[in-house]
């Protein structure tokens, strides 16, 4: 039987022993050993491989009883899911120290094995704010449907960062989740998760959303305001439209962006005059964005005011001139492809040639 013993025994041993070098293994880290050996053999011998090894006659601090031991076997894939190993990280979910049990919870989370989905669910109310964290997060790595009530729950953790996690593990249940569990997270002191909060809104789909997530649109968060905007988008509501109107004067160029993006998608008419200041922006992600949209709403189309920008600092936006002229069909648009003809910018030359080509 030692002869034969598993690659799991063996590296978890040489993870022990490596943590002892040059002094004497404790009892208790003995006795972890043992009790990890033994279990592994048995796994391995003919005729029991998987059977489950009773844990019961042993002392549970004598189990797993190092957070060191733990994460190190999780991070060096030296735990693998046998039966007798996570039966032990379970058991460490009630270990008197928190470190220890929040380990754990990593561990099996890492591990991603469904015998640990309930005991990592009664772990969500222990005492110490890490440890539920870190159910959280595992939870979430395990993916079953069965703790999504329990995470809906902790959305009103004490803890910000449980709740923040907890929101983050529920990210991976859109569908199995309604719109009104996640709402009342938009109101969440921190900017993370009313950001996270509105993302999983626009996954879920569902308009009830929509007036809540348009008064995002006023957040103080740059982030929280991007993330509503294209959370909109997604639910396809033409009636966040003159909300997001607003979102073009927006003072950062992301949020800016994202508008004209999600008003492009949920084909809402921009006034001229607001759409010939996207084509001035400061920002050249917000100037090439006006144009794709643009690009798809020709009757706002100005041939002399897209010839402009063939001479753009951005060789993107240039580029993207060149495309909105080559959709105008007009003869104002075919003058001023001809100009991009002489461009100094090859890529806009090339693109003039390919229009014009395409054209009568």
């Amino acid at each position: 039987m030692a002869e034969q013993r598993s690659l799991l025994v063996t590296r978890i041993a040489r993870l022990i022993e490596g943590k002892t070098a040059g002094s004497p293994m404790s009892r208790a880290m003995m006795t972890a050993a043992a009790v990890v050996l033994f279990a592994g053999v048995i796994a391995a011998a003919p005729g029991v491989k998987g059977a489950r090894v009773a844990l019961t006659a042993v002392s549970p601090d004598s189990v797993l009883p190092s957070t060191r031991v733990i994460d190190a076997a999780a991070a060096n894939g030296a735990i693998e899911e046998d039966s007798a190993v996570i039966a032990a990280l379970v058991e460490r979910l009630k270990d008197t120290d928190a470190g220890v049990r929040r380990a754990a919870a990593n561990a099996l989370g890492n591990l991603r094995s469904r015998i640990a989905v309930l005991p990592l669910i009664a772990v969500l109310t222990d005492r110490n704010k890490d440890v539920r964290e870190a159910a959280c997060d595992a939870l979430g790595n395990l993916r079953d449907v069965r703790a999504v009530p329990a995470l809906v729950a902790r959305l009103s953790d004490e803890s910000q960062d449980v709740r923040e996690q907890a929101l983050d593990a529920l990210s991976n249940f859109a569908e199995e989740l309604t719109a009104s569990q996640i709402l009342p997270a938009l109101q969440d002191p921190r900017p993370n998760v009313r950001a996270k909060a509105a993302e999983i809104l626009g996954q879920i789909g569902d308009r009830s959303a929509s007036s809540a997530l348009t008064r995002l649109l006023n957040d103080a968060s740059h982030d929280v305001r991007q993330n509503g905007i294209e959370a909109l988008s997604q639910l396809k509501d033409p009636s966040a439209g003159p909300a997001m109107l607003s979102a073009l004067r927006d003072t950062e160029d992301d949020v800016r962006s994202a508008a004209l993006d999600a008003l492009r998608e949920l084909k809402v008419q921009i006034p001229e005059a607001q759409i010939n200041a996207a084509l001035v922006d400061p920002s050249a992600n917000v100037r090439q964005k006006a144009l794709e949209y643009l690009k798809d709403n020709l009757t706002l189309a100005n041939a002399a005011v897209v010839r402009r920008m063939l001479d753009d600092s951005n060789g993107d936006v240039r580029e993207q001139a060149v495309d909105v002229l080559a959709e105008m069909h007009n003869p104002e648009a075919r003058a001023a492809l001809k100009v991009a003809l002489n461009s100094t910018d090859h890529n806009v030359r090339r693109r003039a040639v390919e229009a014009l080509g395409e054209r009568p």
